[in-house]
């Protein structure tokens, strides 16, 4: 039972970063062409440049083997540390924070805390990720290409279609046509094992446009092996926060 719960709340941590939320279209008439240059600038202007990053959300996830719902509080200090509170009903359940080097989470409800190496969360996905990823997607951030990473550029009526090779993966961006705001990212190793990222909702935040749905679906080299869905209530940029993190001495450590 502990580690049902414990599971939910890591996988809810990483992410953390396209079908859009919405089945109608919202525009009318034809959707404006598109060339490359246009949706690279646009890409390039989406992502969010913070110092702090903190969110208030909603959370549900989904396996074959478990699931549970809840919501969470997300700080960030960049290229320091993540920080985050799950509760159910009001109740925190864990909290969790995460440096370049490990990850430490007590979990409230079962009194048991876990301190491991940060490579126990690339095992538990099967995916090979740094620190800066993590932030960088839980942040609602993508890797972003250069000119000479874009293997193809297509428009399909009103979607947009980047491909591109980052390093060791394969790696697609789907742009809406009409307002080029980004709703499907997706990456891929070598060994077929890929992520998947759905944005939609987005809304102004300083001088750039925010999803704040986020769907993330995870597979191994042939089938889905998890979903989290991620709704944001709250953004604030580089508003500094209280990061507290403590283990009660009398808590039953327990590995992964």
């Amino acid at each position: 039972m502990k580690i049902n719960f414990s599971l939910f709340f890591y996988l809810s941590v990483l992410v953390l970063v396209a079908s859009c939320k919405t089945s109608k279209n919202l525009y009318e008439g034809p959707p404006p062409i598109r060339n490359q240059q246009e949706l690279m600038e646009s890409l390039s202007k989406r992502n969010i440049e913070f110092n702090w990053f903190s969110a208030k959300a909603g959370g549900d996830f989904e396996s074959p083997q478990f699931g549970g719902s809840g919501s969470m509080q997300l700080r960030i200090r960049k290229d320091s540390l993540i920080w985050m509170v799950g509760k159910k009903f009001s109740i925190e359940g864990f909290r969790t924070i995460i440096n370049k080097d490990s990850f430490y989470t007590v979990n409230r409800l079962e009194g048991f805390y876990s301190a491991e190496s940060l490579t126990s969360i690339n095992r538990m996905f099967g995916m090979k990720m740094q620190f800066d990823d993590m932030q960088q997607l839980l942040a609602g951030n993508v890797f972003l290409p250069n000119e000479n990473d874009i293997e193809s550029f297509k428009q399909e009526n009103e979607q947009c279609i980047i491909l591109a090779k980052i390093d060791e993966y394969k790696v697609s961006y789907v742009v809406n046509a009409y307002d080029l705001s980004l709703t499907h990212f997706e990456f891929k190793d070598r060994q077929g094992r890929k992520v998947i990222a759905n944005f939609s909702n987005y809304k102004k935040l300083n001088k750039t446009k925010v999803p704040y749905f986020r769907k993330y679906e995870f597979y191994d080299s042939s089938s889905i092996v998890a979903k989290l869905e991620v709704d944001i209530d709250e953004i604030e940029i580089d508003v500094p926060k209280s990061t507290i993190f403590s283990i009660p001495s009398h808590y039953e450590r327990i590995r992964f």
